[in-house]
């Protein structure tokens, strides 16, 4: 591809069901179904591998609409939602329907009030930074947002970067840059475990991937 052009509207859908469908392309049929069970599948792993505590502050970085810091609000924890798409952020206020609870911010906002002392108890990223424009930047981000110890939960492709576009052309599509996603995780985080995403989700466990890192530095 000649001079690809990162895409930022590329996931602001003009509706919240819309924005959902986006995440789960493909055959509609079974969208609820997908949706329910990557949800239900993720928060499960995010308790157990994170152990969070009711008070606990949640990093969600690449919230989207707000699916899993809805859950994670509803265990009794607040959450940060960290997201590029203004739309997303607008939806997930909408979605997630906890007002103290969980704050939707842009990447710079999240900057700001971390140099103002904020920090983190623990952090997640499902299905972000496959998708993001400067995983390095966003990784060091999420890494100055924890506190140092703290622990974080991961869900990406495998190996394949899929990064929104506009080509040359005007076209819209995903882009794999081949960015080695783990190899700049491993710079900030020490890897805790590693866990085989399951079959009958709709992805194919040998291309995706869950792992559980540890902050420490």
């Amino acid at each position: 591809m000649e001079n690809p052009v990162y895409d930022p509207a590329y996931f602001d859908a003009p509706t919240l069901y819309e924005a959902k469908r986006l995440m789960f392309p493909g055959d509609p049929e079974k969208f609820e179904e997908r949706w329910n069970g990557d949800t239900a599948f993720l928060r499960d792993m995010l308790i157990r591998e994170l152990q969070p505590k009711v008070g606990d502050l949640l990093l969600d970085y690449g919230c989207g609409i707000g699916r899993i810091a809805r859950e994670m609000c509803l265990l009794g924890c607040n959450v940060i939602g960290v997201e590029s798409s203004a739309v997303c952020r607008r939806y997930a206020v909408e979605y997630v329907n906890q007002p103290g609870h969980f704050l939707a911010v842009s990447p710079e906002e999240f900057d700001l009030l971390n140099r103002k002392g904020l920090k983190c108890d623990l952090g997640c990223a499902f299905w972000t930074l496959q998708h993001c424009a400067a995983p390095a930047a966003d990784i060091e981000r999420i890494s100055r947002g924890l506190k140092t110890l703290s622990r974080l939960l991961i869900a990406n492709a495998r190996s394949r970067r899929m990064v929104p576009v506009r080509t040359a052309e005007g076209k819209s599509e995903l882009f794999d840059d081949h960015v080695d996603l783990w190899q700049l995780l491993g710079l900030h985080f020490g890897l805790h475990n590693t866990i085989t995403y399951p079959y009958g989700l709709g992805l194919k466990p040998e291309e995706y991937l869950l792992r559980g890192y540890c902050k420490t530095i």
